[in-house]
């Protein structure tokens, strides 16, 4: 019996141990959130800054919480759902994470095709990509439904650059024929490539093959997915959303 109670106790200290870990990062009121890394103007790691992150800080504060960002490749953002190191992961969907505790949408991309006008490439659907050499952003076969992922996985000549700044200078140069993005981060890499290296971005043609893409960001625990939510509501009810928003055109 004494054996059983020292082993109930041990039990029951392990446990406490484990729930006192899991709120560290709540104690002093912060939120650990990871989210994807060269994802600008979304994500600016070195000024810790951005759309995403503006967004997530502002609704977090309107709940007396603070964030603290960390960064990893967006490859590795759905496998950090299984890990204590932090209590959500942003950049997700039902599809990558669907036994999370999703919140509200809270940011969304608009991706399209993008080619070189001066080649007059015509495309109305994905099947239209099938010949060509195509740059998608990474993750970008987990996004689009089964005939994009069947067009990643069949076509040699698809690749997914970690550094989106490459799928630019990879159109420009014409070593691919289309890229795959979302418009506002191809333009921000336009103009980094402006004024980093110097180089001048050709004219481009969009093409609307995708729908929109809403993202969420997947909570370890309900009760403070809850309290995103409720924050999220908060700055756009009082048109905090817009104003971040439009700051990052």
């Amino acid at each position: 019996m004494r054996f059983i109670s020292a082993l109930l106790r041990a039990t029951l200290q392990a446990g406490l141990l484990l729930l006192v870990a899991s709120s560290l990062s709540r104690a002093d009121n912060t939120v650990h959130i990871a989210f994807g890394e060269t994802l600008a103007p979304y994500v600016i790691e070195e000024t810790q800054s951005g759309l995403e992150l503006e967004i997530v800080r502002a609704a977090l504060k309107e709940e007396g919480l603070a964030l603290k960002p960390s960064f990893y490749p967006q490859k590795r953002l759905p496998v950090l759902l299984g890990s204590s190191q932090v209590d959500g992961v942003a950049l997700m969907t039902a599809a990558l994470a669907p036994h999370a505790a999703l919140s509200e949408v809270y940011v969304t991309y608009e991706d399209y095709a993008i080619t070189l006008a001066r080649r007059g490439i015509t495309l109305h659907s994905i099947s239209d990509m099938k010949p060509y050499t195509v740059a998608g952003f990474p993750l970008a076969s987990h996004y689009f439904g089964a005939e994009y992922l069947a067009l990643a996985s069949n076509n040699p000549n698809y690749s997914e650059p970690s550094n989106q700044m490459d799928q630019n200078r990879l159109l420009y140069r014409e070593a691919v024929d289309v890229v795959i993005a979302d418009k506002r981060i191809f333009h921000y890499y336009d103009r980094q490539l402006i004024r980093q290296k110097l180089e001048k971005p050709a004219d481009v043609t969009l093409h609307p093959l995708f729908d929109q893409v809403s993202y969420r960001i997947a909570f370890r625990d309900k009760a403070l997915r809850d309290r995103f939510n409720r924050g999220l509501a908060a700055i756009a009810k009082k048109g905090i959303y817009r104003t971040i928003s439009q700051r990052y055109p």
